[in-house]
């Protein structure tokens, strides 16, 4: 049984609803997956897995272990109990020596913010031990995944600020849009499907790494850059950032020429092909 739900604050009808379904759900192995876009897609990787109901095994790297006790930008439940409860919902366990995937986490931040609301903090200190652990699984051929759940909404800079073009290039996946719940079910998502893929001999390289560098298009700079630059262009000419108007072809022209050049600088790929992130700051 399973619960799928979309952002759930501290307090409110909603957390208190999703506490009350707890209790009655007790004893019923229910799962109550957190963030939408994450959730839908655990819930489709899940009923492709359960024919065989495959046991993966995780090597798990976290950029700052004690986050994992923090609780997410406008979230009711601490980021470990969303990590753990997606990795049982998927069938994984952690084993950090035998394993079948890498794991690159960061866990909420102490300052983290939704960067759809609030303008981006300073970057903080560069990650380099983790990310020489990342470019390490990937020099050695490794399916690293990688979730960016530092913020909601967007990625954060001083974890991206460190990579290198050909560790942007290796990932297997990436999330860092929506919630930070969200972001790391969907991450574990594709790395499942990925998986199930090389086992059945149905992996679509092609397609599997054109996902990966959509997500880095959308979530890193559209959601974490773009995003936040169009909003404050909206405010200052009094456009209403969920319906631009007579506006629309102009501002839709200014943020297509603003990730090409984001992506010309950060991005060894570019533009993915077919590839369009959404316009509304919703």
């Amino acid at each position: 049984m399973a619960f799928a739900y979309d952002d759930v604050g501290a307090q409110g009808p909603r957390a208190e609803e999703v506490e009350a379904l707890r209790r009655d759900t007790k004893g019923l192995h229910a799962h109550f997956l957190a963030g939408a876009d994450g959730a839908a897609a655990m819930l489709v990787a899940s009923a492709l897995l359960e024919p065989t109901a495959p046991i993966y095994r995780l090597r798990v790297v976290l950029a700052d272990a004690p986050s994992l006790d923090r609780a997410a930008p406008g979230d009711s439940q601490p980021f470990r109990d969303r990590f753990h409860e997606a990795l049982r919902f998927l069938g994984f366990v952690i084993d950090n020596q035998n394993r079948d995937l890498d794991l690159f986490a960061q866990a909420p931040l102490a300052y983290a913010v939704d960067l759809a609301r609030q303008p981006a903090p300073a970057p903080g200190p560069p990650l380099e031990e983790f990310i020489a652990w990342l470019t390490e699984a990937i020099r050695k051929g490794k399916s690293a995944i990688l979730a960016d759940c530092g913020h909601a909404r967007g990625a954060d800079a001083s974890l991206h600020g460190g990579h290198s073009q050909d560790t942007l290039g290796g990932l297997a996946a990436f999330a860092a849009g929506g919630t930070p719940q969200s972001a790391i079910a969907g991450a574990l998502a594709h790395g499942a499907m990925i998986l199930l893929g090389k086992e059945t001999q149905r992996w679509d390289v092609a397609e599997s790494l054109r996902l990966t560098k959509k997500r880095c298009l959308d979530d890193w700079l559209f959601q974490g850059i773009a995003r936040g630059e169009l909003d404050a262009r909206c405010q200052r000419e009094g456009i209403d950032r969920f319906d631009f108007g007579d506006r629309a072809a102009e501002l839709d022209s200014a943020l297509d020429a603003r990730l090409h050049e984001l992506a010309a600088e950060f991005l060894p790929f570019g533009i993915p092909p077919s590839s369009r992130p959404s316009r509304g700051a919703a």
